[in-house]
């Protein structure tokens, strides 16, 4: 049983869960299969031990909706 880590989720769950943060970053990481715990009826997020982060991921290369976020961004 691991008692620490970090959620993980697909990208469009992070971008609605982090919208309102001005400090959103989405991060492209990678785990082993055997560190992460997937619970019954998520919500897209899975829980792992440990991540490797591979880079940060602009905001601009996030679909449609990333691209939104990235220019309210601007605006602000």
């Amino acid at each position: 049983m691991h008692d620490c880590g970090i959620h993980v989720s697909h990208l469009d769950q992070a971008l609605h869960y982090g919208s309102s943060w001005d400090d959103l970053a989405i991060l492209e990481v990678t785990t082993r299969i055997d560190d992460i715990v997937c619970p019954e009826n998520t919500d897209g997020k899975v829980r792992t031990s440990r991540v490797k982060v591979i880079r940060e991921v602009p905001l601009g290369e996030c679909g449609v909706y990333g691209k939104i976020l990235a220019n309210r961004r601007k605006q602000q």
